[in-house]
């Protein structure tokens, strides 16, 4: 999680993100995306402006109930009319006191897999929203930012949210369906369809509690002096760790053995 565009001399007078977030009650203002930081940070006297995908869901419901200060606005990061609409909503409210945070935490996780399985349209929507979406955001909130000297955390993680069994099952289906007739054979339907087994590996080993992160969040938003790196939990340290200090032939058995997709192997490999 990289926080940039700070400004250590002032305090806040507004901030932005898929979270936008405020510090002085009356003034700050934060868009951000799922995670507790938009609770605990509305509670604390910051405005805060939510961005969701549904906000006539349950979650947004919630988020309403939680304080006065936190907005939920309808936001789908690709969908540039929404985020030209949320920015002419944010500028209504803050005025020339500007954003003090933009907090770009939208993001997906696709079924882990070989890349010669992974669907083409899969590898666009991960690059279309963890990575250009977030792009756009700055591009479209700097000028506030600039305005309160505010900050931009970028978030980034192997994953928050895995998955119901019927996104299992659908994950199953596109990935069978966009395999070629030659992948198919070489790694058999039995190998394909146990992929998204993997999804279920992953969140066996995510720790439940979140609130790391959180901490580490308010921490780059509003402390006088931000990191600029911060790495919660235990694989937020260690595989960078890892990557930096160890042999590659090292790092590349320690990747593969956690993160192995499946205990079935490819049907050509039985072969062979």
């Amino acid at each position: 999680m990289r926080n940039v565009c700070h400004n250590n001399n002032r305090m806040l007078e507004g901030l932005v993100s898929n979270m936008f977030v405020g510090i002085k009650p009356s003034t700050l203002s934060i868009i951000m995306l799922r995670l507790g930081l938009r609770s605990r940070l509305s509670l604390m006297g910051v405005k805060v402006f939510a961005g969701m995908l549904d906000v006539d869901g349950p979650g947004a419901q919630r988020l309403r109930e939680t304080s006065e200060n936190l907005h939920v606005l309808q936001l789908d990061v690709r969908d540039r009319h929404q985020v030209e609409t949320v920015h002419r909503d944010i500028c209504s409210q803050v005025g020339h006191t500007g954003l003090w945070g933009l907090v770009n935490n939208a993001g997906v996780l696709q079924c882990p897999m070989d890349a010669e399985l992974q669907p083409l349209s899969a590898c666009r929507r991960c690059l279309d929203i963890n990575f250009l979406s977030a792009v756009n955001m700055c591009q479209v909130f700097l000028p506030l930012l600039r305005r309160a000297g505010g900050r931009i955390v970028n978030m980034s993680s192997m994953a928050d949210i895995f998955g119901t069994s019927e996104d299992v099952s659908r994950y199953r289906d596109e990935i069978l369906e966009a395999a070629s007739p030659e992948a198919r054979e070489d790694y058999g339907d039995a190998y394909i369809s146990s992929l998204p087994s993997g999804l279920s590996r992953l969140s066996q080993r995510s720790a439940e509690d979140l609130s790391p992160v959180v901490d580490d969040m308010c921490h780059a938003l509003l402390s006088v002096h931000p990191k600029p790196l911060y790495t919660p939990g235990q694989m937020g340290w260690l595989l960078p760790f890892v990557h930096r200090h160890c042999p590659t032939a090292i790092f590349d058995v320690f990747i593969k053995t956690l993160t192995k997709y499946s205990d079935c192997e490819p049907a050509g490999l039985r072969t062979s």
